[in-house]
């Protein structure tokens, strides 16, 4: 693994628990509400959370709405590292939150805390998805998502996984 960067090394905070947010999965699943993320953000302490948005530059407008609404209780990491510094980072960070998508599955690898939310539907739930290791947790309703038809569209089955279970699990790892 390549060294992290100091320049990006010193935005962890070492008396801080600090998490990666990955909110977009650049088309290729369900995605948790921008909102969920929003109020997730906004029930963390950030006495006790240093929380991170990450993503790639293209994914920066869609982000907007969450850098418009927490301000500077997030810090932005979107599109400033190449994927070596990227993976360096999760393995520096103590956990990343995300839909099913490619940083989760390296936190699981990295053996980090990966917090995966994945719609009920099949081919894409968390049976065929879920990213692999021993700290990864999984979030997912227990039903059947047969509304949401669209492959990237709005899934009200996502929405349900409130921000106040992913608050708890975080808190837990705290």
């Amino acid at each position: 693994m390549k060294k992290l960067e100091e320049r990006f090394s010193n935005l962890i905070e070492k008396d801080k628990f600090n998490i990666i947010l990955h909110p977009k999965s650049q088309g290729s699943g369900r995605e948790w509400p921008m909102e969920n993320f929003i109020n997730l953000i906004n029930s963390l302490d950030t006495d006790l959370y240093k929380i991170f948005i990450s993503g790639t530059q293209k994914e920066r407008e869609a982000m907007q709405l969450i850098f418009d609404a927490v301000g500077a209780k997030v810090t932005d990491i979107k599109g400033v590292m190449d994927l070596y510094q990227f993976i360096s980072f999760i393995n520096q960070a103590n956990a990343l939150v995300a839909s099913g998508t490619g940083p989760l599955h390296i936190a699981g690898a990295l053996g980090k805390n990966a917090i995966g939310i994945y719609p009920p539907r099949k081919l894409i739930n968390p049976q065929r998805w879920k990213a692999l290791g021993d700290k990864t947790q999984i979030f997912v309703l227990n039903k059947i998502c047969s509304d949401c038809k669209e492959r990237n569209s709005y899934c009200h089955c996502m929405k349900e996984i409130g921000p106040l279970l992913i608050k708890a699990a975080l808190d837990k790892l705290y």
